[in-house]
């Protein structure tokens, strides 16, 4: 199978998987981050992201401690927290992803997820 103008002999798309061939799996790591005492998405904007992610997404969908119930203008409060998801290529480099964010005082709980 040869590329050629951004195709494969085959007519499917460069870098698209090939029917019957394998697909490469992700490793997922669940964050749950403590955002009591800060405003709208400052936390996630102030974690440090493991260098190696493929993607990080944020926000109540991933978990969180319950709806808030504030003005958007004010302050989460004490013991509120929002859950977050990082994929990565492999299960070893979650290991060292969960390590990394464990590290950081807003980062309450780090686990890589079942697959």
């Amino acid at each position: 199978m040869t590329e050629r103008h951004g195709r494969n002999t085959e007519g499917t798309p460069a870098g698209a998987p090939v029917p019957g061939s394998r697909v490469n799996h992700v490793a997922i790591v669940k964050l749950k981050i403590d955002v009591s005492g800060t405003l709208g998405l400052e936390v996630w904007h102030n974690l440090r992201q493991f260098a190696e992610i493929q993607s990080a997404r944020f926000g109540p969908r991933f978990g969180s401690s319950g709806d808030c119930k504030h003005p958007s203008d004010s302050p989460h409060p004490k013991g509120e927290w929002v859950g977050a998801e990082i994929r990565l290529a492999t299960p070893l480099l979650a290991q060292y992803a969960v390590s990394h964010y464990l590290e950081q005082d807003r980062v309450l709980d780090a686990d890589v997820a079942e697959i």
